[in-house]
């Protein structure tokens, strides 16, 4: 089975300022998880000329993607075993305010968090961020 995620591809990599000017970044053969960790690098839009599909593409736009796909699997998770928000928390060692920013999107948790949310719910890191489908855990 092929993963999207590790496929390569050779893109230039674009930065457009407040001034709305544009800066190069880079150029190089990225993974998409690569590409959207030099975009949270940087404060300003960040955007890719992909030379195979030869087209521009945003990819600042879709960094957030992760973490509403997070809020919105969490938050199912937790109301498929009829749990209430501040038991998760107690359970996880997270603050309650924590626990509903992540679920809402609007924070992002830690990886040692991430990786207790996968064995809490007995899901795979992939399904919880979005990237599988999948719930089951690889053993």
């Amino acid at each position: 089975m092929c993963n999207l995620e590790k496929i390569e591809t050779l893109v230039d990599v674009y930065m457009r300022r407040k001034d709305r000017s544009v800066k190069f970044i880079c150029s190089g053969t990225f993974t998409k998880t690569k590409l959207y960790e030099i975009a949270n690098n940087y404060k300003e839009e960040v955007f890719i000329y992909n030379y195979k599909k030869k087209e521009f593409k945003d990819i600042k736009a879709n960094t957030t993607d992760y973490k509403t796909t997070l809020g919105r699997r969490l938050r199912q998770l937790r109301n498929e075993k009829e749990i209430l928000q501040y038991r998760v928390a107690k359970a996880m060692n997270v603050a309650p305010q924590s626990l509903a920013f992540y679920e809402n999107g609007k924070r992002s948790p830690s990886i040692p968090t991430l990786i207790n949310f996968s064995k809490y719910y007995n899901v795979s890191i992939d399904y919880l961020i979005g990237n599988s489908e999948l719930k089951g855990v690889a053993k």
